[in-house]
Formats: C-alpha cells, sequence, structure tokens
C-alpha cells in the first residue's frame, strides 16, 4: 500500500524525511549492529529501511497500531526482510530491557510523548552499551527532554538535533529532480507537517 502511518508520505518517498537526521544516518548505516529495535516503527521506513542497509542486524519493529504494523510487515516482504524484521505491539520498559541486543544495539524511538515512560532510569541504564535515537515530544509535556537528559547523562554522550521548518525547507533542501518544480510546490512536497519544532536526543555510549 502506497500510505503513511501518522506522518507525510511525499518526504518519505522523496528520500527527504527527517532530513535533519542524515550524518547520524550515515553513521548508523556504517556500524554493524547486532540488533536494530524501532518503536514507534509505523509503515517501516526506518525498520525495514535499516534491515535493508545493515543486512546483519535482526530488527524489532513496535507499533500500537494494527493498521501501522500491516503495513510494516507488507513493506517488509515487499522488500525481502520479513525473515529479519519481528514486529510486535505495545514496548514496555522490561520488554526492551528483555530484548537480546547483543554486544552492540541501535534503539530508535518515536513514540509520541511515550519515550519519558518506556526509558525509565532502569531502562537507560540497561542500554549503557547501546546506541539510542530519540525523538522527543516535547510539546505533550515539557518536561520530557530534562527526564530524558538526567536519565542517560551517566552512561551517554548526548547530541540535540532539533527540526527545519517546513517553510525553509525549499532552500535548505535542493533535492535532485525538483527543479522543476515552483517554491511553494516544492514547499508541499517536502513539507513533514509537525505540530512544533521537534528535537532529537542521539545518544551513544560514554564508554
Amino acid at each position: 500500500s502506497l500510505e503513511a502511518a501518522g506522518s507525510a508520505l511525499f518526504p518519505k518517498l522523496l528520500g527527504t524525511y527527517e532530513l535533519e537526521l542524515g550524518p547520524v544516518m550515515q553513521h548508523i548505516v556504517q556500524t554493524p549492529y547486532d540488533t536494530v529495535v524501532d518503536v514507534g516503527c509505523a509503515e517501516g521506513y526506518y525498520a525495514n529501511g535499516l534491515a535493508l542497509r545493515i543486512p546483519g542486524a535482526r530488527v524489532y519493529a513496535f507499533d500500537v497500531s494494527p493498521r501501522a504494523r500491516e503495513l510494516c510487515r507488507e513493506m517488509a516482504v515487499a522488500n525481502g526482510v520479513a525473515d529479519r524484521v519481528e514486529i510486535r505491539a505495545a514496548c514496555t520498559p522490561d520488554e526492551l530491557i528483555r530484548l537480546p541486543l547483543g554486544n552492540r544495539a541501535l534503539i530508535v524511538s518515536d513514540c509520541e510523548g511515550y519515550e519519558h515512560h518506556l526509558f525509565t532510569e532502569e531502562c537507560a541504564a540497561a542500554l549503557r552499551p547501546h546506541d539510542v535515537l530519540i525523538e522527543v515530544h516535547a510539546f505533550t509535556n515539557p518536561d520530557i527532554p530534562v527526564l530524558l537528559r538526567r536519565r542517560f547523562r551517566a552512561t551517554h554522550h548526548i547530541q540535540s538535533i532539533t527540526s527545519t521548518d517546513d517553510a525553509d525547507k525549499p532552500s535548505l533542501c535542493p533535492w535532485p529532480g525538483l527543479g522543476g518544480y515552483a517554491e511553494e510546490e516544492r514547499r508541499a512536497l517536502l513539507a513533514e507537517g509537525r505540530p512544533a519544532f521537534m528535537e532529537w536526543l542521539w545518544m551513544t555510549p560514554l564508554s
């Protein structure tokens, strides 16, 4: 199905979705992770994309939406990675801690404000050897970024990445293939429709 779950479709088709994370993603796809965990996987943009780019990794994809899980499964089959992408419903702190993460894992989270419930102090400590990328939904609770930084600061380097406003994307993302479109058309195609400026926390182990 040509459908995105909970986000704009065209930026994902164009490859401009969350382009702010480009340098981080370049690092990620060059890292031989044993396991990738995607909490809030939606239709599988990251879960299946990372399964393709990191062929040695086992991927666990979580989403509370049955439709999102269905789309993620369809995409896994279409891309030939269904044997390595395990799709599950809700992810709890205990379940995340119990996953067989191996020596080095990547945890990606986009769970609409649930992140401060998921990444408890105990969970953060258990993720000490692993890389963690969290989209922070501070507009749902302004305490979330403070809580997450507090919980991970003893174990991880923390880098903050902020989103680009949709209005600025045509000039900041001169994407190949869009040159024939007027600026307002490029803006519409690149728009992600975020409700506020967003922040991602990219966290890597201190040692």
